[in-house]
């Protein structure tokens, strides 16, 4: 937990300004310094003052609640206008003052947005690229743990469609770190884990392949998500046939993975999934 000091240094990094800056008027640069250190405590009138010039309130420097959870509902507004692929949507977001507080948090969420919108509204993989890497970039512990966990993923995604794979698994590797550490909600480590599964299936390593998926997998009905259940099981079978050590109980599993997909129009997974079985 950040302590008051910690929240002032970091705010005011956050606005890039100087401690001579933040000082300016109300108080000496050596005051702010100890207060960053946490060697002195600011009374009511000079954190006031901080609070205004952070553009933040002062319950934000004592307990660090407020813009924490005004940036989670941001996120979760731009988190499902892109499961909905409204990237219309998102631009105006990006262009006007939503996410305006110059934190490192919304600095990382515009630039991973960005690399989202270049990459599927404008097919523009070089400028995602850019994009997120920059984000990443500014990744640090006291981001947002969901935010970080996004970014990982999005530039997972992009460097293994640019055919950096190695970087790809580094990212996402990094991405299971982070939710982990900071338990993150298992469908962000089942999607994580998915994406890896699939990177060693494309490279034929179908022993690390089938451990990805078998993780996610475990995940996947030990949270009761299953939005990618029918994908995880179609790469867990296809790695133990390629292995030769499928079995009549991969038979079961297919069944549902196909009425699963089928019953959520995933009609591409279906296919996959039927020519799979021809192979049983």
């Amino acid at each position: 937990m950040m302590k008051l000091g910690e929240r002032v240094k970091q705010r005011r990094i956050d606005l890039k300004l100087s401690q001579q800056t933040l000082a300016k008027d109300i108080a000496t640069q050596s005051q702010i310094s100890k207060i960053e250190k946490n060697e002195l405590q600011p009374g009511s009138q000079l954190l006031f003052n901080m609070s205004r010039r952070l553009n933040c309130s002062m319950d934000y420097l004592f307990n660090g609640n407020e813009l924490d959870n005004q940036f989670e509902q941001k996120l979760k507004v731009i988190e499902r206008l892109l499961s909905k692929q409204d990237y219309d949507a998102l631009i105006p977001l990006l262009d006007g003052n939503y996410l305006s507080n110059g934190s490192t948090d919304e600095i990382a969420a515009i630039k991973w947005v960005r690399a989202m919108i270049a990459q599927h509204k404008y097919d523009n993989l070089d400028e995602a690229i850019e994009n997120i890497d920059e984000s990443y970039d500014l990744l640090n512990s006291n981001m947002y743990e969901r935010l970080q966990v996004s970014i990982c993923d999005a530039k997972a995604r992009f460097h293994f469609e640019k055919g950096n794979n190695d970087v790809a698994k580094a990212a996402l590797e990094q991405g299971l770190q982070i939710a982990k550490r900071y338990n993150v909600d298992e469908k962000y480590s089942i999607h994580l884990l998915y994406l890896l599964s699939n990177m060693y299936l494309t490279e034929n390593s179908f022993d690390r392949c089938l451990a990805y998926a078998q993780a996610a997998l475990d995940l996947t009905i030990k949270s009761n998500n299953y939005e990618l259940y029918s994908e995880i099981v179609y790469n867990i079978v296809k790695s133990k046939i390629e292995m030769g050590i499928n079995n009549d109980s991969d038979v079961k599993q297919l069944d549902v993975a196909l009425y699963l997909s089928d019953a959520s129009k995933k009609y591409n997974v279906s296919i996959l999934i039927r020519d799979l079985m021809k192979l049983q």
